[in-house]
C-alpha cells in the first residue's frame, strides 16, 4: 500500500510540473506586418523588388500575395487578397506592381516579432517605387524597412508592435 501511494505521489507530481511548464512551452510569436498606405486623393502606383531567397519570392514575404484593406480596417489585419488580375508579378525579377487606391493599405510583407534595434540587410523587400500625383517616392536596400513607422497599439493591447506602415502623401 505505501508503494502506491509513493507512486500516486509521483505521478501527482509529474502532472503538476508538466502543467507548470506548458504556458513556457506554448510561447507566443508575433507577427508584424509592413503596409504602405496611400493617404494621397488619388491612386498610386507601388512598384516593389522582392529579395532573392531560396524559396519563391512571393512565398518569402510571408502573405504569398499582396492584400489590401481600407485604412479604417488597419489595425483589425482582415486582410482581403489581390487576385492574380488586381497585380502584377514577374517571376524572373520579382518585382510586384499594384495601383493602391486612396485611403487604403496595401500589406507586401509579413516578418517574426519586430525588433527596432534588428539589422535591416535581412529584409525581404529591398526596393519600393511610389509614383503618384504627389511625386515619385524611391526607397532602396536598408532605406526600406527604416522608413516603416510603428503603428501605436491600444494601451491594452498586448505584446511587441504589430504593424507598421509607409504612408505616402
Amino acid at each position: 500500500m505505501m508503494i502506491q501511494a509513493q507512486t500516486f505521489m509521483r505521478r501527482r507530481l509529474l502532472l503538476i510540473i508538466l502543467v507548470s511548464y506548458l504556458p513556457f512551452l506554448s510561447g507566443c510569436s508575433f507577427s508584424t506586418d509592413y503596409v504602405i498606405v496611400n493617404s494621397s486623393p488619388a491612386p498610386v502606383r507601388v512598384t516593389y523588388l522582392i529579395g532573392r531567397s531560396g524559396i519563391d519570392p512571393l512565398t518569402a514575404t510571408g502573405v504569398n500575395v499582396p492584400a489590401m484593406l481600407p485604412v479604417a480596417e488597419l489595425t483589425e489585419r482582415q486582410w482581403r487578397k489581390l487576385s492574380s488580375g488586381d497585380f502584377e508579378y514577374d517571376p524572373s525579377t520579382h518585382v510586384v506592381s499594384v495601383l493602391l487606391p486612396p485611403n487604403r493599405g496595401l500589406l507586401i510583407a509579413r516578418g517574426g516579432d519586430y525588433r527596432p534595434d534588428a539589422p535591416t540587410d535581412n529584409f525581404i523587400i529591398r526596393e519600393i517605387h511610389i509614383v503618384g500625383a504627389g511625386g515619385e517616392l524611391v526607397l532602396k536596400d536598408s532605406a526600406v524597412p527604416k522608413a516603416f513607422v510603428v503603428v501605436p497599439k491600444p494601451f491594452y493591447a498586448f505584446g511587441p508592435p504589430t504593424l507598421l506602415k509607409l504612408t505616402y502623401t
